[in-house]
Formats: structure tokens, sequence, C-alpha cells
């Protein structure tokens, strides 16, 4: 694994225009963690695995995860996740469209370390990168993980 002076994030997003809107967010915000896009949450396990053009790319802090994507859907990306302890101290945010009490319930059972709505603008979501950093990466103390 790869050291770096700042926890990078991991997101795994398919929907080009939220992954856009989450790229100019990231450049407007005070999150200054660079941030790996992912499509889905079949490529964030090859990501986090190490494979192919990721055998180098170190672990990510924490992972925000959309919850609707195809291949491998972030709640059974999640599952995954925490059923693997080479990444199940790995805080994982789940960031969606959905608000259904189900979906919330799901992935907090799933292991979720948190669960946010995604604002439908801009302004929105530079708010919810302030407040992911203002808390993962300044209030929290993250877990350190295992090499690779």
């Amino acid at each position: 694994m790869i050291r770096t002076t700042a926890p990078l994030i991991l997101y795994a997003e398919d929907d080009p225009d939220d992954l856009l809107l989450m790229q100019m967010a990231h450049r407007a915000s005070e999150l200054d963690h660079p941030i790996i896009y992912v499509n889905d949450g079949q490529e964030a396990v090859e990501y986090l695995h190490g494979e192919g053009q990721y055998a180098l790319a170190p672990l990510p802090g924490i992972i925000l995860m959309d919850l609707r994507m195809p291949r491998s859907g972030g709640l059974a990306t999640l599952v995954q996740l925490k059923s693997d302890p080479r990444y199940s101290h790995i805080p994982v945010i789940m960031i969606t469209t959905s608000t259904s009490r189900g979906d919330v319930h799901d992935a907090y059972a799933a292991g979720a370390s948190t669960y946010i709505v995604k604002p439908p603008t801009l302004g929105g979501l530079v708010g919810v990168l302030n407040a992911i950093a203002r808390y993962w990466f300044q209030a929290a103390v993250l877990p350190t993980g295992a090499e690779r």
C-alpha cells in the first residue's frame, strides 16, 4: 500500500451527472482530501483488492457509496466490505437519493457509518462535503488498517 499524507476518499457512483456534480462540489468545498472515483460497487471492490490498474493504489480513509448501482449495488458491496476483515474498519458513508426508511434501515443494519440523502444542488452538496471534512477528517479519528 502506498502511504499518503491525507487519507483519500473512494467514491462509488454510476450516474455521470451525479459524478460531475460531486467533482464540482469537491473543488468548491473545504475538503482537501483526494477523491478516487469508481463506477460501481464491483469496481470499488477491485480498487480495494488492488486489482489491475489499482495494483499500487492506497487504501481509502473513508468510502462514499451510492445505493443503487449496476453490477454490484451499494448495499451488496457494503455487506461484502463489512464481512472482510481487511476492509471492515473503513467507514462507509452511503450517499444516495433514496429517502426510503427501509433503505436507511438496511444500510445501517449492514454496517454503514452514515446515511446521507444527496442534495439536488451544487450548494447543498458542497455543504455535505464540508460537513464530511469537518467531522471525518477533523473531529473523528479514523482507524488505520492492515497493509495490502
